[in-house]
């Protein structure tokens, strides 16, 4: 029987899926605790089925070859069934935020005509805010006022007789 990777989001050894090695859970219940917690599935119950995809641990971590002694005294390294050093954690998650059968809240689901509303919203306030410093820097509440502001500036003659 195939074994299915318990990470969340992880399709190795499903059907139609190419085999690939997987780790059963710990039998360490100190170190079980951190792989549950690794793969944030803390839910499970039924802790003799939980086995993790080999490409969910960092290549460390994970032991394909041992040297074996020869008769002349020298090592030979030899490919083995692969195994974890004892004090792996699976680490390598990237589709792993929670798993779907935890009770968290969904993420709001984004809608365009509040994006667009809201976005109208900021840009017509910066709007408002640039008229009142320009109207203060500027303004004038009376003709008078218009035609000082005026003489400091040089206009053509035929402006000035308006005023």
């Amino acid at each position: 029987m195939s074994n299915t990777c318990s990470a969340p989001g992880c399709r190795s050894n499903y059907s139609g899926e190419p085999y690939t090695r997987v780790f059963r859970l710990p039998s360490n219940s100190e170190l079980r605790e951190k792989w549950l917690r690794a793969l944030h599935r803390e839910d499970i119950k039924d802790l003799k089925n939980v086995f993790v995809w080999s490409n969910h641990f960092r290549t460390e971590d994970v032991i394909t070859e041992m040297d074996m002694p020869q008769p002349d005294g020298s090592l030979q390294n030899i490919s083995r069934r692969p195994i974890l050093h004892k004090n792996a954690i699976p680490c390598l998650l990237p589709s792993c935020l929670k798993y779907p059968s935890s009770s968290s809240p969904k993420p709001e689901r984004l809608d365009r005509g509040k994006i667009e509303s809201k976005l109208f919203s900021q840009a017509l306030e910066q709007s408002l805010d640039l008229h009142k410093a320009e109207y203060s820097k500027f303004g004038v509440k009376s003709l008078g006022e218009l035609k000082c502001k005026l003489e400091e500036f040089e206009l053509p003659s035929s402006w000035v007789k308006w005023f």
